[in-house]
């Protein structure tokens, strides 16, 4: 009887399967053919799926080539003669905003310009990805969209439009704002509790109120004798307020840092020792600098609605990997959102 130990399949070779024919003396029966054909299936390599991608964010296109037919080009600010316009643009003048993505469907703006850092002219949207996970098609209000996706932050776009002035067809790459992040991955896990020192602190803008916050800590620390941590997390950064629902002098935020097991647990004024509990979270890790919070804060807050979850606490920055010292491409942040399930 044969072995797994003893069956050594090469699909190239076909060797197992010679050495069966050679067995049988040449006898070829049906029942041979069949095994035949199962052992050649079973040598076959398997591929697997590409997974769906998450289209939500702010594409840029970096770069386009369009071919205008008709008055359209008048649009492009283009005073060109003959009917036959060739275009080339190099600018980042253009952007795809995908707001809302459920399973294989989505919905966003298309802004043609952007003027002082806002979208201008924006059209609405809607698409549907490719059963391939790799291709996907939309449509705005006058144009018709192919699009493929060659990495999970690189976009080609491919646009034709008939209209009364003429037609025109244009293919651009785009690149996702904010790549830095990590595949924008998100996950489900478990926190540790944590005894930290913590200060409150209210106002923004948050790139100077943040630095200056933990500044205060520090020397609250320093004043009563406790350690900066050196490890990881360096720091803890918990939002209470949403920006754009209170005034920006009211707008609330902790930081913390951890300190040793046998801190005493108390308060003086803004400042306490405290544990920071556990919490089961949704969890989302940023590579390099602090850019694009808001649209990451936006994604994260859409994928814990649209799976179902609600929002037990006020989200954390945690700063698994900093020092003031450090180049900020070699910070790592996580962002977590406590939820219920």
């Amino acid at each position: 009887m044969l072995t797994q130990a003893s069956v050594a399949f090469d699909p190239l070779q076909n060797c197992y399967i010679q050495r069966r024919l050679k067995t049988a003396r040449g006898e070829k029966t049906l029942k041979g053919f069949l095994l035949l054909f199962i052992l050649m299936v079973l040598c076959l390599p398997i591929t697997g799926e590409k997974e769906m991608p998450n289209l939500v964010g702010t594409w840029i296109m970096t770069s386009s080539e369009r071919i205008i037919y008709g008055d359209a080009a008048k649009d492009f600010d283009l005073d060109t003669p003959g009917n036959l316009t060739w275009l080339n643009d190099s600018n980042s003048d253009k952007m795809l905003i995908i707001i809302e993505q459920k399973g294989r469907r989505f919905t966003g703006k298309l802004a043609a310009r952007i003027k002082n850092g806002t979208p201008d002219a924006a059209e609405n949207i809607v698409g549907v990805i490719g059963f391939d996970n790799a291709t996907f098609y939309m449509v705005d209000e006058a144009s018709y969209f192919d699009g493929s996706l060659p990495s999970p932050t690189e976009m080609e776009l491919i646009t034709r439009e008939i209209d009364s002035r003429g037609m025109q067809a244009a293919i651009g790459k785009l690149t996702k704002k904010g790549a830095g992040i990590s595949d924008r991955e998100i996950q489900i896990k478990r926190t540790s509790a944590i005894k930290v020192a913590s200060l409150m602190a209210k106002g923004l803008p948050f790139q100077a109120t943040v630095p200056k916050a933990y500044g205060d800590l520090i020397e609250w620390m320093k004043a009563e004798g406790i350690p900066v941590a050196a490890g990881s997390p360096w720091g803890v950064t918990i939002y209470f307020d949403d920006p754009k629902a209170v005034s920006p002098s009211e707008v609330r935020f902790k930081v913390a840092m951890p300190v040793p097991e046998e801190t005493k647990i108390g308060s003086e004024g803004k400042a306490a020792i405290e544990i920071l509990p556990e919490r089961e979270v949704a969890s989302l890790m940023i590579y390099g600098a602090y850019e694009n919070l808001e649209e990451v804060y936006g994604m994260l807050n859409a994928w814990i609605t649209q799976k179902g979850y609600g929002f037990a606490d006020a989200p954390r920055e945690v700063m698994v990997r900093y020092n003031e010292s450090m180049p900020s491409q070699d910070w790592i942040t996580e962002i977590q959102f406590p939820i219920e399930r």
